[in-house]
């Protein structure tokens, strides 16, 4: 939810890869069940998706400049980027 919040501010540029998803329902609760070892989530509230705000549970939220796992040194990786803008 705090990358979505940044990634509307102009001012601000995401690197790296995309998130895991899951937070289209950002609000569950875990339940145990008794005398089990078995444990489920309940969804308490789900993101209104729509063209404006689109569903991240399939795909993350991507970033918008990827860093390939085949990069060594993903600081360094951003400083050349700001370094050649």
């Amino acid at each position: 939810m705090l990358i979505l919040h940044f990634k509307q501010s102009k001012k601000v540029t995401t690197f790296g890869e995309a998130t895991g998803g899951a937070i289209d329902h950002p609000n569950n609760q875990e339940l145990f069940l008794p005398q089990s070892k078995h444990q489920f989530w309940i969804v308490a509230t789900k993101m209104v998706i729509n063209d404006e705000n689109p569903s991240y549970d399939k795909t993350g939220i991507k970033p918008d400049i990827e860093i390939s796992d085949d990069e060594p040194d993903w600081i360094d990786f951003v400083k050349k980027y700001y370094q050649n803008k």
